[in-house]
């Protein structure tokens, strides 16, 4: 079976169709990583190319959708694990410490309708890898919550409201 090695951690190929191969990676990532260098990619189809390169170090760096200010592309030290300490279908709370600036990144999938907070304050959240998310923090420790708020969600509740209120209006008047 042909394998690959990427930054030290051992793939092997899982099957291959149609021109498409799938690998089974040995060892886990961290689910939450606070990582010191990002590259920003903005097309997923380079994101994607560039993070299964063989040269690139994606224990250590991130692609990321946007900019992320203060962030080399070479990362200055190794990446840390972060504590997932509470982990629910929509809101995920994680302590992070950062030495530097730095980005957690949490291999959970990034989704419209999720919002990031770095201790209570709102936070830019980010497409990171080009499906999971990521959050820029300060030096120091932080509390990163996760939520899950759809605008879609919102908005069904505001129009059903208005419609109950003018379904009650209508009946009230006839």
């Amino acid at each position: 079976t042909p394998s690959l090695s990427v930054y030290g951690t051992q793939f092997a190929e899982a099957g291959n169709e149609d021109g498409v191969r799938t690998y089974r990676r040995f060892t886990a990532f961290p689910r939450a990583a606070v990582v010191y260098a990002a590259e920003t990619i903005q097309d997923d189809a380079s994101a994607i190319t560039r993070i299964l390169d063989p040269a690139f170090d994606l224990r250590n760096t991130a692609v990321s959708s946007e900019p992320v200010a203060g962030l080399p592309v070479e990362p200055p030290r190794a990446a840390q694990a972060a504590e997932i300490v509470e982990d629910g279908s929509q809101r995920v709370v994680v302590w992070a410490q950062a030495e530097a600036p730095a980005l957690l990144v949490l291999s959970d999938q990034w989704y419209t309708g999720w919002e990031a907070k770095v201790d209570g304050v709102p936070a830019p959240l980010l497409r990171v890898n080009a499906v999971l998310r990521g959050v820029p923090l300060a030096p120091g420790q932080h509390e990163v919550v996760f939520e899950f708020r759809p605008q879609a969600l919102l908005a069904g509740g505001v129009l059903s409201i208005l419609g109950l209120a003018l379904v009650a209006v209508l009946f009230i008047s006839t």
